[in-house]
């Protein structure tokens, strides 16, 4: 195994700007190929970056919270991939609307559009009615597309699920995740905007114009935040072996292994390919040219990125995860170099080790 390759691809990325520190966890049927940090969690206070930096997972909330959330509850038997969200939620109905399901949402394929800055209006509004004013301008929406016709990667879709997640479970959207990441041992949690998480250690993000602050243990999502920092699109934080322990669980599910969590047959359907597009239900999947995650990790695999630098691919086949955690946005958000850094890596970490 050569990991004199790996490493100077991560200090090139460091020499290059891509980030000013990462950490990056390589793991294959359970045994730990690679696991460094790189440079700096903070640029300023010059704390480095380590292994248990905590980082914001931004939209790996999507796969790792959202979509689990509905998997359970599925299997609680309070819908189905099929059930319509104006079953759930009567709001969200009208002729173009009334069709979209729960499994269109996680597939990205509803029509929504993709983001909307939410936050301009909701902050305006008292913070206790923000949840509901936020819903009923989702209700709102125009389509762009027919439901199920088109692929766009929707932030407001899993907004949406938010709200269909606690009506389901009759609780707020982060208990149910606690609920499901307690007898797993998950160390995954939200925010609350205060910003008083004792000694976490945490990786800066943006010097954000709006908050007119450096953010560090709050989410950097502006519609996430403004309604207190936890949300199914964004919100969650959480550390490189958090994530692996997690997806070790669902892969081993995903081959059979009896789980008190969810099914072997709940965790296939999640992970199973949409017929009619690139993703599965709530997970990214390699898509045939300009992969994220490079060129190496078969059709067979699950991942996702997420906007503040962070990124996480498992190939279902081969066992094998990759997981990069980068504060690429630490100071501003344009920087983009990471796009082409996360192929380079990936393969290899993929030929490599």
């Amino acid at each position: 195994m050569n990991y004199k390759d790996i490493d100077k691809i991560m200090h090139q990325g460091l020499d290059q700007a891509v980030f000013p520190g990462a950490v990056l966890f390589v793991a294959q049927k359970q045994k730990i190929l690679f696991f460094n940090s790189y440079g700096y969690a903070d640029i300023f206070s010059k704390e480095k970056m380590n292994k248990d930096t905590i980082f914001d997972l931004a939209s790996l909330t999507k796969p790792l919270a959202a979509a689990l959330a509905i998997a359970a509850l599925i299997e609680e038997g309070k819908a189905e991939f099929n059930t319509a969200i104006s079953e759930i939620i009567p709001e969200f109905y009208d002729k173009d609307k009334k069709k979209i399901t729960i499994g269109n949402l996680l597939y990205h394929n509803s029509g929504l559009s993709a983001y909307k800055p939410y936050y301009k209006t909701l902050e305006k509004e008292q913070y206790i009615k923000r949840k509901k004013v936020l819903l009923k301008m989702i209700c709102a929406e125009t389509l762009i597309a027919a439901p199920g016709k088109k692929e766009l990667y929707s932030d407001i879709g899993f907004m949406l699920l938010t709200s269909v997640i606690e009506v389901l479970s009759g609780t707020k959207f982060e208990n149910y995740i606690y609920k499901i990441y307690k007898p797993l041992n998950m160390k995954m949690f939200f925010t609350d905007n205060s910003n008083k998480n004792g000694n976490k250690k945490f990786a800066s993000t943006e010097k954000c114009f709006w908050r007119k602050k450096i953010l560090k243990g709050v989410v950097h999502d502006q519609n996430a935040y403004i309604i207190g920092g936890t949300c199914g699109h964004a919100g969650l934080f959480g550390r490189a072996k958090d994530i692996y322990n997690l997806l070790c669980i669902l892969i081993s599910i995903y081959k059979g292994c009896e789980s008190s969590f969810l099914k072997p047959t709940t965790v296939i359907k999640l992970f199973k390919r949409n017929q009619n597009g690139t993703r599965s239900l709530g997970f990214d999947m390699p898509s045939d040219e300009g992969a994220s995650c490079g060129k190496y990790f078969s059709a067979n695999s699950v991942g996702h990125l997420g906007y503040t630098g962070v990124s996480f691919w498992a190939d279902i086949n081969k066992e094998k995860v990759v997981i990069l955690l980068a504060n690429r946005i630490h100071l501003y958000c344009s920087n983009k170099k990471i796009r082409n850094f996360r192929p380079l890596i990936h393969n290899a970490a993929m030929m490599n080790l």
